[in-house]
């Protein structure tokens, strides 16, 4: 099953213009696997594709939700690629 985002998913206050998450407290491998989940891949492809274990991709997706005051991964992910396309 694939995590295809779109407004629809999404409560009004998770694309807001004000995001509350701070991706700078992200460590590069949270970076990396955000960069997948926010591409739309589930958490066990983008584990496939960083060539990590499972379990060390869901411990980091629990890590990653701790950050962001425990939002469902969805949400963080909409806001990862909101937050990083607007730097481009």
């Amino acid at each position: 099953m694939s995590m295809s985002i779109s407004n629809e998913d999404l409560p009004n206050s998770a694309y807001s213009s004000d995001s509350l998450m701070d991706f700078s407290l992200f460590t590069p491998a949270e970076h990396d696997l955000m960069h997948w989940l926010a591409k739309g891949k589930t958490v066990e492809e983008a584990g496939f594709i960083l060539e990590i274990k499972l379990s060390t991709a869901w411990s980091r997706v629990s890590h990653i939700r701790r950050k962001c005051n425990l939002l469902t991964i969805r949400v963080i992910a909409f806001e990862y690629l909101k937050t990083m396309s607007s730097k481009e």
